[in-house]
């Protein structure tokens, strides 16, 4: 991973307009001076440097990546400048004073407050409890104020430690459009952590990957299939990168983008009413109502439904898989609300009856991730999801 002191060694040889210059100028090798920059163009797979030049000349890619570069160097110095009490003029050797204060303590320090833990800013940063403490440490011996309220209970903040926070995140955006830069490199590196539940992935979930790798080929993506309580779950504790679900599960911690509709019909085996084809929410009532259960986002809809009408129905948990509940109504053990799309096929076989009813739940999906500096790609993968989105 690209570090500060990278970023302002190349800065230091655009300004000089040569190694040497940079190597004098930061006080360190020249040898250390162009393995920073290698390191650099590791990174972006192309050259910054026009090659064969004694001279320091930017290409034409690299001239973009070095504003980006430099907009981060500027943020970084407000942060310094604060930090330390002193002024904010920039300068590339700031990042070589012991005092600095390093992308990874920005970022650990970030996710803790977004995440409010300790233990679970270390696992979205892949590292452990105590390399996490011990950055934290780090940020704060570096600061002249006090950061933290006490010092057991590392979320509550005082008012320097949010105005820290406040430039650790303006740092965190600007590096953020600096990674943006990689998309023409094809590297491998990123991976978007993506919930949903079944619904979603036994539907249009298939061309969302198709047109999510078409537009971002460097980015892997990890999906996860979970009912709409976990997946909350999992993006507050920040495992998942955004999620895919109904709007009973939103927070207000979240951003969200709505991406389609679908409506719910209500089925029983065939014969479970005799002949009639219209059903009344209170005929419904009267059945054992199989569910995905408690935290699922369609049984909470299901609920208010039912909670509207004054009704309360004798609850069964069949399964969190909306194959399996089919299965179950289909042996007669009660009704449920399932996606008529999905079991067209079973109600052509006279497997499974649609109740026609004058109230079928209807669900919004949304897709939601933290409030936070990276959600440009977040709400590109919304877009997409709304483009793609067919239940």
């Amino acid at each position: 991973m690209v570090t500060i002191k990278t970023m302002a060694a190349m800065q230091a040889v655009l300004d000089t307009g040569s190694f040497r210059g940079a190597s004098q100028q930061l006080s360190l090798a020249q040898s250390v001076v162009s393995a920073h920059v290698m390191n650099f163009e590791q990174w972006f797979d192309y050259p910054i440097f026009e090659p064969g030049r004694r001279a320091a000349i930017p290409t034409l890619e690299g001239e973009a990546v070095l504003r980006c570069a430099r907009e981060v160097l500027h943020r970084h110095s407000e942060l310094l400048a604060f930090a330390w009490g002193a002024d904010n003029r920039f300068s590339s050797t700031q990042a070589f004073d012991a005092r600095s204060i390093t992308l990874k303590q920005i970022e650990t320090f970030y996710w803790l407050m977004k995440l409010e833990s300790v233990v679970r800013a270390g696992n979205k940063l892949n590292i452990t409890q105590a390399a996490a403490s011990r950055r934290l440490q780090e940020l704060t011996a570096r600061c002249v104020g006090l950061v933290f309220s006490t010092p057991r209970q590392k979320t509550e903040l005082t008012e320097f430690g949010w105005r820290v926070l406040e430039l650790c995140e303006a740092v965190l955006t600007a590096f953020a459009d600096l990674k943006a830069r990689r998309s023409n490199a094809n590297t491998p590196e990123t991976v978007l952590h993506i919930g949903m539940t079944e619904l979603v992935a036994l539907t249009w979930f298939p061309n969302f990957v198709q047109r999510f790798k078409e537009a971002y080929p460097h980015i892997v993506l990890h999906p996860d299939v979970d009912i709409s309580t976990s997946l909350q779950e999992k993006l507050m504790s920040g495992t998942m990168d955004i999620v895919i679900i109904p709007q009973p599960s939103l927070t207000d911690a979240m951003d969200r983008v709505e991406v389609g509709s679908t409506l719910f019909s209500w089925f029983c085996a065939p014969g479970t009413f005799g002949k009639r084809k219209r059903i009344s929410l209170f005929a419904l009532a009267s059945k054992p109502l199989l569910i995905q259960g408690k935290e699922s986002g369609l049984t909470m809809i299901t609920q208010r439904l039912f909670a509207s009408a004054g009704l309360a129905p004798r609850q069964i948990f069949g399964s969190n898989s909306l194959v399996a509940l089919a299965g179950l109504i289909e042996s007669g053990i009660g009704v449920s609300c399932l996606p008529r799309s999905l079991f067209r096929d079973l109600v052509k076989q006279n497997r499974l009856q649609v109740i026609e009813s004058t109230t079928p739940p209807k669900a919004t999906y949304f897709v939601a991730f933290l409030k936070q500096h990276q959600s440009g790609l977040y709400y590109a993968a919304a877009e997409i999801a709304k483009q793609t989105c067919r239940f």
